[in-house]
């Protein structure tokens, strides 16, 4: 063990979409205990407490995400034990499973849920839980979101981020005369996107391939959640000029949800509508993001880059953009000296906020607080014996590759519970200083995206962070650990797919895919030491686990 520490005496609690209820699933938990990969009665390396299941999913429809996670979270910290609580479709079954597994005595946390109606612009109710257990001693983690694209070669934004898009403030123009007549009756405006002074530009060309099944988009202006005077919604224009509208959202909340499925290769053109029919208050001029699920099938943005108040490419929002949460990018185990290419790029910025102890309404903060983001790095493409049932590993039966953030969150949140034991007098403010301030910096990878936006500080070195933390006082006494007689280890380069997991939510996981070379158990340790060195009850709950985000069908990394 690293540093006389296993996780010993440290719960780490997991928040995924469920733990054994998959009806697709290729191992059950009882096979994975047998098999080392897992703590519990009969397992083989003497670990014997069992996973804690504080709530799991009922319905079947899931994938066992976070039965893969606690895979990971074991490999690394073999001595922690383990808790784990599903997450429903909305919000207020995140911000449960969160307490639930702080009540369970969990003091590191790690999630990997992205919901698309989570507040983008300021703290929700998953916010407000993780500043509870934080104040409690908690540890918060959560992966970065596998959402990132790059424009594609032969078009003008080719090498930049095009997922994702932002504004400081609504700019209004005039909308496109088919736009209106499909709005009918009523006073609307449409979003300028043109920049640089240009000739304004009511409509944002997106170049979409021919998908099989939906996306979803999440627009949201910076309105206090519950409280919302504005109306905003998505226009599109098709390739023949046929105009659709898509304006699924509470009355109050500054959010609209929808879902579009393009029927050809083609140019579409997406308008952000005003409503200003209300009047005055309605006639506002808010910051705008809107976040698509795309996890591929995006070629092309009209706009892109920053450029003056707008910019292109954020996709990390809801409580992974908050302070107190730890977002994790994905490196590839294999090769970790750039990142993934769908790791969600940041900043976050939040408008509002409240204090639940005084008054539910929100209030405006003395200016936009913009938070970086990620915070760290860990790495991804981690094997295991079931999960991703699409990325087999060449070779070696029954083994399967698990990409994208949804597995390197789990690596890091195990080595901050090495930091637990290693150093109990640390609490989360010196544990995660230590985290970033001893990460290894990466590169983007690319050009056109700064390194902090999407690798954080960088790479978690183990070693370093151990040693940075507070004197630990009396060694601690090494837990002999017997190798696992399976174990999950890199596989062969990806598959050109990219990082899509398996399952039929409308949700994605983590990534899953396949990385290259030896790297079981405690072996992957070594990696990580060397390598790494409430308003929205109303809300409609159309909602994406990165499977950790369950509500979509799940598009291939894991939710959030």
């Amino acid at each position: 063990a690293l540093h006389g520490v296993d996780g010993s005496g440290v719960t780490i609690g997991i928040i995924s979409d469920s733990f054994s209820t998959s009806s697709t699933a290729l191992s059950t938990p009882a096979d994975d205990i047998a098999a080392g990969l897992l703590p519990g009665p009969g397992n083989p390396c003497g670990r014997l407490e069992p996973v804690l299941v504080v709530r799991d999913d009922p319905t079947g429809s899931t994938v066992d995400e976070g039965r893969g996670m606690a895979q990971v979270v074991h490999s690394v910290a073999p001595g922690a034990k383990l808790a784990f609580a599903s997450v429903g479709a909305d919000e207020l079954t995140l911000h449960d499973a969160i307490l639930a597994l702080a009540d369970a005595g969990a003091t590191v946390i790690v999630d990997v849920v992205y919901l698309f109606d989570e507040p983008f612009f300021q703290r929700g109710a998953a916010g407000v839980a993780i500043e509870q257990v934080a104040a409690r001693g908690v540890t918060y983690l959560t992966s970065a979101g596998n959402y990132n694209i790059y424009g594609a070669p032969g078009f003008a934004s080719a090498g930049h981020p095009v997922n994702g898009w932002e504004t400081t403030r609504y700019r209004p123009t005039s909308c496109p005369d088919a736009v209106l007549a499909k709005l009918g009756e009523g006073r609307f405006d449409c979003m300028d996107f043109a920049q640089g002074g240009a000739a304004p530009d009511p409509t944002d060309t997106l170049t979409l391939e021919k998908a099989s099944s939906p996306s979803f988009v999440a627009l949201q202006w910076s309105e206090p959640v519950g409280f919302a005077k504005g109306r905003f919604l998505l226009a599109l224009t098709d390739q023949d000029g046929d105009v659709s509208l898509f304006d699924e959202r509470v009355a109050g909340t500054p959010i609209m949800t929808s879902g579009f499925q393009p029927v050809a290769t083609s140019d579409y053109h997406f308008s952000i509508v005003r409503d200003t029919t209300a009047g005055a208050e309605a006639a506002i001029e808010p910051a705008v993001k809107w976040v698509w699920s795309f996890r591929q099938g995006l070629l092309a943005a009209e706009y892109f880059g920053v450029v003056g108040d707008d910019r292109v490419g954020t996709t990390i929002a809801g409580h992974g953009g908050l302070p107190t949460a730890v977002s994790v990018a994905a490196l590839p185990s294999d090769d970790p000296t750039a990142p993934e290419l769908f790791s969600s790029h940041g900043p976050s910025t939040q408008y509002y906020d409240y204090d639940p102890a005084v008054s539910p309404v929100p209030v405006p903060l003395a200016g936009p607080v913009v938070t970086a983001k990620p915070d760290v790095s860990g790495v991804d493409r981690i094997l295991t014996n079931f999960f991703s049932s699409h990325r087999p590993v060449e070779g070696r039966p029954g083994v399967h590759a698990f990409w994208g953030t949804s597995a390197a969150a789990p690596t890091a949140a195990a080595v901050v519970a090495l930091g637990r034991q290693y150093s109990p007098a640390a609490g989360p403010t010196e544990l995660r200083a230590a985290l970033a301030g001893t990460a290894v910096a990466v590169s983007s990878g690319n050009p056109a995206t700064p390194a902090p936006e999407v690798t954080g500080t960088g790479r978690i070195d183990a070693t370093a962070f151990l040693a940075a933390l507070p004197d630990p006082g009396p060694a601690p006494t090494p837990v002999p650990s017997p190798a696992p007689t399976v174990g999950p280890s890199p596989a062969p380069a990806p598959s050109p797919d990219g990082p899509h997991g398996s399952g039929s939510d409308s949700s994605e996981l983590a990534a899953t895919g396949t990385p290259t070379g030896p790297l079981t158990g405690l072996a992957l340790l070594g990696a990580l030491t060397v390598t790494l060195g409430a308003t929205l009850l109303a809300t409609r709950a159309l909602t994406r686990r990165r499977r950790g985000h369950r509500p979509l069908p799940n598009g291939g990394a894991s939710a959030r």
